[in-house]
């Protein structure tokens, strides 16, 4: 885990920085955060001289655009697919979309490319498989049973998608 981060206080940190600064294996026993993750002001509001990096992630704002009022989450449409098409798949992947709604309902580990993916319009059962497939290569089996045991509700997660 990195230790104190090295930038000025008041830099806006993004999730890339970040992961450089906390990266471990991935099987790495859990521990408590160094103390200067969470560094940031004092009780009297005044900035210390290391702001952490979670308070630093918290300021970082990208630019986005502004989603359409009234619209559905890819979350939400994820999950819509996944229930809709699930009796439909091969019992391994059954199994994998089970997870997959577990994860959007609860955990929220997925990265915003696959829950994009997942949202996508099918046009059948088969195109659906075809798109899980393609994410369910991606993920070792067991991925989302250790999720949900390694980590507590107080946890942060955050993921990486390669591409």
């Amino acid at each position: 885990m990195g230790g104190a981060p090295q930038a000025r206080a008041g830099r806006a940190l993004t999730l890339e920085d970040a992961i450089k600064e906390i990266r471990c294996p991935f099987d790495t026993k859990s521990e408590p955060l160094d103390p200067s993750f969470w560094t940031g002001p004092d009780k009297g509001g005044k900035q210390t001289e290391q702001e952490g990096i979670y308070r630093r992630l918290q300021r970082f704002a990208p630019e986005t655009k502004k989603p359409q009022q009234g619209g559905t989450s890819a979350g939400v449409l994820a999950r819509n697919n996944l229930t809709q098409f699930r009796p439909q798949l091969p019992p391994d992947l059954a199994d994998f979309a089970a997870d997959l709604e577990t994860d959007l309902r609860e955990h929220l580990t997925l990265p915003p490319r696959t829950i994009a993916t997942l949202a996508e319009k099918h046009e059948d059962a088969k195109a659906f498989e075809k798109t899980l497939r393609r994410i369910f290569s991606r993920y070792r089996p067991g991925h989302f049973a250790r999720v949900r045991d390694q980590f507590g509700t107080d946890e942060i997660i955050a993921t990486v998608e390669r591409h």
